[in-house]
């Protein structure tokens, strides 16, 4: 899991605040919980400075009229 710890210890320098929490439970496997106002750029974070070619399992919640 020598690159998942990796990835977190990025995580945490480059974002900081806007991580809520973040985890890597097995290999393969990086959960990370952000902030609402840092999604794109967390996901921007990922893509462009990581590169990382998929996400998934990107989860929200729908507060109806409240968006």
């Amino acid at each position: 899991m020598e690159v998942e710890n990796e990835i977190v210890e990025k995580l945490q320098q480059s974002l900081k605040d806007a991580i809520l929490k973040v985890s890597s439970p097995r290999k393969r496997r990086v959960f990370i919980h952000v902030k609402t106002d840092a999604l794109k750029d967390t996901i921007r974070y990922l893509v462009n400075d990581l590169e990382f070619k998929h996400l998934s399992t990107i989860t929200a919640t729908d507060l109806g009229a409240e968006i």
